[in-house]
């Protein structure tokens, strides 16, 4: 069957565009009650009063109804990608991977896959409150065991341990287990039950950062993790990211020296005298440069909102000692609500100072100013091209091949043969040769 891997499938769908804050939720149960819950929308995030009035109250013990349980299963972090990475939804054939259980029991009974629900420890309590004193807190399979389930609903919400010394795919499958043998203790007390598995935070996933070292790429730089990378943030206001930053010199019209060592720019900056409101922004970034001719490098940037809708960095400049030079900034900015990200950004100044042009290159660099969501960024507007290099080098050679075919079918299409043949049955051919001495 391929239900488990339709559902999850679904839910990548609404995940790509869903709250980094929400956790997912998967359903399943034994008494059909997940069976009449609604479908949610591709690209939609649940907030926790739509949890609970369009889902959790669809689980909740009816009035008259006998032994309604809810068994919750919570972990203390899942996001909808370890569920996808780890559970072998891409696998026509597939066991389910680290989520073998869960998907017998989905594929099996009614289920529902919602990727992202915000404050699920709210609906958590909301669902603790329905059940008043009928309400287990267990933490081992022998506790479920001891439970005396009869014609009274009850709450139980397990707690699921982790050895945070294995991989993440081996914690996931222990929890898989765990579920299994506790599911199927209840089956063979033929327990009825409506079962979730969530969790109290969304997992992070930590990228490579030698994949962003050396090239652009489309990706939140900000999850990188790296024990040099430097995050900025002014009141909630203004936020910068980078793993590495240098400052090259290059002579101006020179056509063998080039570009000079790179001065490595490291450790945390002041940011004394830094502003940031929604209607503006001052940064200054003060760093200590050590074993150079200067002892101090400063960063000035202004950024402003516009009424298009989009924010940018409209001034920066480079301030070494005394001399005080711009650069350009074409390019920073996005729409309001996204962030500016590059895997390998290289600044210019605008003019040349001592007949030397500076070039600050930012390794991983991401910035965003106004409308960030709880200090996060938003969702990158990435410096790679659509239109690059190697775009156009194939359109080209796509091109070339074009025409020589359509030549060559034009040629053939050329070809004509002979108007006249010899008849047989009729008079020969006669062809006048002229003989020339």
């Amino acid at each position: 069957m391929m239900q488990f891997a339709v559902v999850i499938l679904l839910s990548i769908a609404s995940h790509t565009v869903s709250a980094s804050s929400g956790v997912p939720v998967l359903l399943w149960g034994s008494d059909g009650s997940t069976g009449r819950l609604p479908i949610p929308l591709a690209g939609h995030s649940l907030q926790s009063d739509a949890f609970k009035r369009d889902y959790l109250d669809s689980v909740m013990p009816c009035k008259g109804c006998d032994g309604h349980n809810v068994l919750v299963f919570l972990r203390e972090k899942l996001s909808m990608d370890d569920v996808t990475k780890f559970g072998d939804v891409y696998s026509q054939d597939g066991h389910g991977g680290s989520f073998n259980n869960i998907k017998s029991y989905m594929e099996k009974d009614d289920s529902l896959s919602l990727s992202s629900v915000s404050n699920v420890l709210e609906g958590l309590d909301y669902l603790k409150g329905q059940f008043g004193q009928n309400i287990h807190l267990l933490n081992s399979l022998s506790e479920v065991e001891a439970v005396p389930f009869n014609k009274e609903s009850r709450l139980i919400v397990v707690h699921l341990a982790e050895d945070h010394s294995l991989p993440m795919e081996k914690r996931l499958a222990a929890n898989d287990a765990f579920i299994g043998s506790v599911v199927k203790s209840l089956e063979a007390r033929k327990v009825p039950y409506t079962a979730l598995l969530t969790a109290k935070s969304p997992s992070t996933h930590q990228k490579d950062a030698n994949t962003l070292a050396g090239a652009s790429s489309r990706h939140l730089l900000a999850d990188v993790g790296a024990s040099s990378a430097v995050a900025i943030n002014i009141t909630d206001c203004f936020l910068m990211y980078y793993t590495s930053m240098n400052l090259s010199m290059s002579e101006v019209n020179s056509t063998t020296k080039g570009v000079g060592a790179p001065i490595p720019i490291t450790g945390e900056p002041a940011t004394d005298g830094s502003i940031c409101s929604q209607s503006g922004a001052a940064i200054t970034l003060k760093y200590t440069v050590t074993g150079q001719k200067f002892s101090t490098l400063t960063i000035k940037m202004s950024a402003k909102p516009s009424p298009y809708q989009d924010w940018a960095i409209e001034n920066m400049t480079l301030s070494i000692g005394a001399e005080e030079v711009p650069m350009s900034t074409l390019e920073l900015g996005g729409p309001i609500t996204f962030s500016y990200a590059c895997g390998l950004a290289t600044i210019k100044s605008t003019r040349a100072v001592k007949d030397e042009n500076m070039f600050l290159t930012i390794v991983a660099f991401q910035v965003q100013a106004f409308s960030l969501d709880g200090g996060k960024f938003g969702y990158p507007n990435d410096c790679t091209p659509f239109f690059t290099i190697g775009i156009l080098s194939g359109l080209i050679i796509t091109l070339l091949l074009i025409t020589i075919l359509s030549f060559g079918i034009m040629m053939v299409a050329s070809i004509t043969t002979m108007d006249r043949f010899d008849d047989p049955k009729g008079k020969q051919l006669n062809i006048n040769v002229q003989e020339t001495k």
